[in-house]
C-alpha cells in the first residue's frame, strides 16, 4: 500500500522539484508560508488608528 502524501496532489513536476529539495529548505519553505498566512490575519486583525476605541 502506497502511502500518499500532500507532494503526492500537486502536479507532477511541481512535486518533483519539492522532493529534490534538501529537507532545510523544505522546512525554510514551510516557514515562510505559515508566516505569510500569519502576517496577513494580523494585519487584518489590526485595528487601523492604532488604538482601541470604546
Amino acid at each position: 500500500m502506497k502511502r500518499v502524501t500532500a507532494l503526492d496532489r500537486l502536479p507532477g513536476r511541481l512535486s518533483e522539484r519539492l522532493r529534490a529539495l534538501p529537507p532545510r529548505a523544505k522546512d525554510l519553505l514551510v516557514v515562510a508560508v505559515v508566516g505569510l498566512f500569519t502576517a496577513s490575519d494580523a494585519a487584518v486583525n489590526e485595528p487601523a488608528t492604532g488604538r482601541q476605541t470604546r
